[in-house]
C-alpha cells in the first residue's frame, strides 16, 4: 500500500483480515489525518494507523 490513504484502512484492511494476511503501508508523516489537496481524499489518522499496526501491518516512513 502507498501514501496512507484512508481507503487502505477502510477497504484493504478488512480484505486482508478476511484472508488472514497483512501488508505494509508507507505513510508521509505530514499527511496523517489530513486530506489530499485538490481531491479531498482523506489520509488515515493516527488511531487508524495504530489499529492497522496492531493487526500486524507494518507502518513505513514514506517521507516528510
Amino acid at each position: 500500500m502507498d501514501d496512507g490513504y484512508h481507503a487502505e484502512y477502510q477497504y484493504a484492511l478488512p480484505l486482508f483480515q478476511k484472508y488472514n494476511a497483512v501488508a505494509c503501508t508507507a505513510v508521509t508523516s505530514d499527511f496523517i489525518g489530513k486530506t489530499k489537496e485538490g481531491t479531498g481524499e482523506p489520509y488515515s489518522n493516527t488511531k487508524e494507523l495504530l489499529h492497522m499496526q496492531s493487526c500486524g501491518w507494518e507502518i513505513l516512513s514514506h517521507g516528510k
